[in-house]
C-alpha cells in the first residue's frame, strides 16, 4: 500500500489490525507482554567497599550494594585525584594518597548498566 494515496478509513483498518495482532501474541504468551529484552534482576549483594568506575568518567569509593538493576554507592566519595603513580589498584590497595582529592558524595544510586568495574580496597587502609 503506498503511504500516499493511503485513506484514513485505510489507516484506521490497519491500526485495528495492528491492535488485534498485539491481542493475538498477548493471548498466546499467556497474557504477559514483554516490555523489555532485559529481565529486572531482584538479587542483592554486598560488595564490601570498593572503588566503583562508572562510564562517563565517574569514579566513586564507598560500601558497595548491588541491587537488582542499580549500584547503591553508601558513604560514597567521589575520587577526583588518584594521587597516585601506579593507578586505581595502588589506591585499592594502600588506601589514600597524600595527592588523593576526595569529596563528599553521601549515597549514589547509579544504573547497573553503567557500571565498569569494581576494586576492592583494602578497608584497614582507608579509615584514616
Amino acid at each position: 500500500m503506498d503511504i500516499n494515496t493511503l485513506t484514513i478509513g485505510q489507516a484506521i483498518g490497519q491500526a485495528k489490525e495492528a491492535i488485534e495482532t498485539g491481542k493475538q501474541i498477548e493471548a498466546a504468551l499467556g497474557g504477559k507482554t514483554a516490555t523489555s529484552s532485559a529481565p529486572c534482576r531482584s538479587d542483592s549483594t554486598s560488595e564490601g567497599l570498593n572503588i566503583v568506575i562508572l562510564d562517563r568518567g565517574f569514579v566513586y569509593v564507598g560500601d558497595v550494594e548491588i541491587s537488582g538493576d542499580w549500584v547503591i554507592i553508601t558513604n560514597a566519595k567521589n575520587v577526583r585525584r588518584w594521587g597516585t603513580s601506579q593507578g586505581l589498584g595502588e589506591l585499592a590497595a594502600k588506601g589514600p594518597q597524600p595527592e588523593t582529592k576526595l569529596d563528599m558524595g553521601g549515597t549514589i544510586k547509579a544504573p547497573r548498566r553503567a557500571l565498569i568495574g569494581l576494586l576492592k580496597c583494602e578497608a584497614s587502609k582507608w579509615t584514616k
